[in-house]
C-alpha cells in the first residue's frame, strides 16, 4: 500500500494533479487521504524543493471515492525561507478541500520540546483490531497498538506505524502520517459520548498540521490525542506525535461535527460532510 503515499500515483494535469481517493463511510471519500494527497499537490508545484513545514485545511463539502478529485495548486510565496501555496481540491467542478501548506528549509538554532509521556512501549502491545477504528478499510495502510486507557475519558495514545515500508523521502513520510491522523484524532472525542444505545457520526470540518523534526512513519510513532471541548455538536482535539526515542516531530488539531444518528435526532438533518 506504499503506492497510497507516492507523488507517482497522481496524475498531472496542466495546473495540478488529479487522483482517486480510499472509501470512507460508504461511498464517501476518506478525508485524510484527500488531505495527503493535497500536501503532495502544494510540494509538486514547487518542484519538491522545501520540506512541509504546517498545512491548514478546511473540508467544505463530502467527496465521492469513485470519481477522481482534482488539485489545484497556487504558490502564494516564494521566499528565500518559506513557501505557501494553497491547494484546491475537487470533482466535478464542486470544491470539496481548501488547504494552506508551508513549506521551509529549516535553520540552525536552539531547541526544545515538552516532555515526552510515559507508556508502555508499541513491542509490548498487540494490534489493534480494524473495526477500532470504522467499518471501512481507511486504516489497512497501518498497524495501530492502543495504549490501556480508561475509555470514558477523551484521551487515547495510539502506537502507529505504516505496513509497509516507505522511500527515504520525507514527503512520502508526512503524507502517511496525515493520512493516518485524521482516522486517529476524532476518535478520542467519542469516549464520553458514545454509548451502547447511541453511537455518534462524525464529520471532519477542519484539520491542522504542523511537522517539527524529521521522522519515518514506516517506523513507530505515539499519537498522543486530547478532545479538550466537545459543545454544540462540534469537537476539539489535539494530538501531539512522539517517535520512539521522544522527539516530539508533529501537532495536529481538528475540529470535527459528531451527531447521533438520524433515528436519535428526530428529524431528517445529517452530517453535511
Amino acid at each position: 500500500m506504499i503506492h497510497l503515499f507516492d507523488h507517482r500515483e497522481l496524475t498531472p494535469t496542466p495546473n495540478g494533479l488529479t487522483g482517486l481517493c480510499t472509501a470512507g463511510y460508504g461511498t464517501r471519500i476518506f478525508g485524510g487521504h484527500s488531505l495527503s494527497q493535497s500536501l503532495i499537490a502544494a510540494s509538486a508545484s514547487i518542484s519538491y524543493s522545501r520540506g512541509a513545514s504546517s498545512l491548514h485545511s478546511v473540508f467544505l463539502a463530502p467527496g465521492l471515492a469513485a470519481a477522481p478529485v482534482h488539485y489545484a495548486a497556487t504558490p502564494l510565496k516564494r521566499g528565500r525561507a518559506f513557501d505557501v501555496v494553497r491547494v484546491c481540491a475537487s470533482q466535478n467542478d464542486r470544491e470539496i478541500l481548501e488547504t494552506l501548506v508551508s513549506f521551509h528549509d529549516g535553520e540552525p538554532g536552539l531547541e526544545f520540546q515538552v516532555t515526552p509521556p510515559e507508556v508502555i512501549p508499541a513491542v509490548s502491545l498487540e494490534d489493534d483490531p480494524l473495526h477500532r477504528y470504522s467499518t471501512s478499510d481507511a486504516r489497512a495502510p497501518f498497524i495501530c497498538r492502543t495504549v490501556p486507557h480508561d475509555s470514558s475519558k477523551p484521551h487515547m495514545q495510539t502506537w502507529i506505524r505504516t505496513v509497509d515500508e516507505l522511500t527515504d523521502d520525507p514527503l512520502q513520510h508526512q503524507a502517511a502520517l496525515t493520512y493516518a491522523l485524521d482516522f486517529l484524532i476524532t476518535k478520542t472525542a467519542h469516549n464520553p459520548i458514545d454509548t451502547e444505545k447511541m453511537q455518534h457520526r462524525g464529520a471532519s470540518l477542519d484539520h491542522t498540521m504542523w511537522f517539527h523534526r524529521p521522522f519515518r512513519a514506516d517506523e513507530w510513532l505515539l499519537v498522543d490525542v486530547v478532545t479538550t471541548s466537545f459543545f454544540s455538536s462540534r469537537s476539539m482535539s489535539q494530538a501531539s506525535i512522539f517517535d520512539a526515542s521522544g522527539s516530539l516531530v508533529s501537532s495536529a488539531s481538528q475540529e470535527a461535527l459528531l451527531r447521533p444518528p438520524v433515528s436519535d435526532l428526530g428529524s431528517s438533518d445529517s452530517a453535511s460532510h
